[in-house]
């Protein structure tokens, strides 16, 4: 019989030390780990690793170190184009199925003496109206519309009306969508307020001040409509309305008039405004003459005399009906414009008044 002697070394004296030197060496590897990150976080973007090591080993060290503030930066992008996208961005079945034009090529002009646009802001709904236009026009100049066409609606427009519209023009035409800023009530609004207005006026028999619309149209095509980045090249608009009619033959290139004459605004009649439809509208122009006056031409110079009724010393409610509208765009762009409309429109009457 054999007798199995117990190991001189036995198991179960050397599984403590065993184990000790395990945890010693897994200790060790991460607190190198750990001082190579805190390293390379703290001083590796300052090191200039190409003269301490081999340039192909300068490269990967120098990748290892940059790469956790570069997966940093990726994340905060990631997130700030989460945040920035609205709700219809992120939505992707939302997004119109044609993108709306953004810029005018310079080339549409080669031929042309001015940089000249016929500008409509009109609805899908509109389209009949948009064609009638467009095809009195056609039939009245001498050689058609040949300066491009720029349509904004503050919906997209539809496929249908794009499709109609390049039927009745060989011009080229420019389909934009209206900044939803520029268009809707500004933060300043007291919306109630000017809801109860513009119910007020309409029960007194002030034309279109019930239509929201109506106030969100006069108020872009005052101080906005010039912003549109498809009108950026455009130094001449010919504002035309859904539904308009021209009766009379046009044979002179207008826009070319403009330009030759030194004239900034062409409108076609005057008539008399509803002194309830614009209250404080004189009080506020001459508010900002006294705040602003290197703004303001010397009366002399200007129309004063003509809107002006000395007798009554009061604005004599001449209006200049601007839904046919010929413009220098510059006159709009200028600084002194682009103040006074500002302070009119900070003092929402725009929709508190008409």
């Amino acid at each position: 019989m054999i007798h199995l002697q117990e190991s001189p070394h036995p198991l179960s004296k050397n599984k403590v030390p065993y184990r000790r030197r395990q945890l010693l060496k897994t200790a060790f590897r991460v607190i190198i780990i750990a001082s190579i990150f805190v390293i390379c976080f703290f001083v590796g973007q300052k090191i200039q690793w190409s003269g301490q090591f081999d340039p192909r080993d300068a490269a990967f060290v120098q990748y290892f170190c940059n790469q956790q503030e570069l997966d940093q930066k990726g994340k905060e992008e990631q997130q700030k184009a989460q945040q920035v996208n609205v709700e219809h961005q992120r939505a992707s079945y939302l997004k119109p199925e044609f993108v709306p034009d953004e810029t005018i090529p310079n080339h549409i002009w080669d031929d042309l003496p001015v940089r000249g646009a016929y500008y409509m802001v009109v609805r899908n709904e509109k389209l009949n109206e948009a064609k009638a236009v467009i095809n009195s026009m056609e039939s009245h100049m001498k050689n058609g519309t040949r300066y491009p066409w720029v349509l904004l609606n503050n919906q997209h427009f539809t496929l249908d009306f794009r499709k109609y519209i390049k039927r009745v023009t060989n011009a080229p035409v420019f389909f934009g969508k209206i900044d939803l800023n520029a268009w809707e009530y500004p933060y300043w609004i007291d919306v109630p307020r000017a809801e109860s207005i513009m119910l007020d006026q309409g029960f007194d028999g002030v034309h279109n001040t019930a239509k929201l619309s109506y106030h969100q149209l006069l108020r872009y095509q005052s101080g906005f409509f010039f912003h549109h980045p498809l009108l950026r090249n455009v130094d001449y608009t010919w504002r035309v309305e859904p539904g308009a009619d021209y009766s009379c033959n046009m044979n002179q290139d207008l826009f070319l008039f403009m330009k030759e004459n030194n004239k900034k605004i062409g409108f076609v009649i005057t008539m008399k405004e509803s002194p309830q439809s614009i209250p404080t509208l004189w009080t506020r122009v001459n508010e900002f003459k006294r705040i602003y006056p290197d703004y303001v031409l010397d009366e002399n110079s200007t129309i004063h005399s003509w809107i002006y009724n000395e007798r009554e010393d009061d604005y004599n409610y001449c209006h200049f009906w601007s839904n046919f509208q010929l413009a220098d765009l510059s006159f709009f762009r200028s600084e002194a414009y682009q103040k006074y409309f500002e302070y009119l429109d900070r003092t929402g009457n725009f929709f508190y008044e008409r």
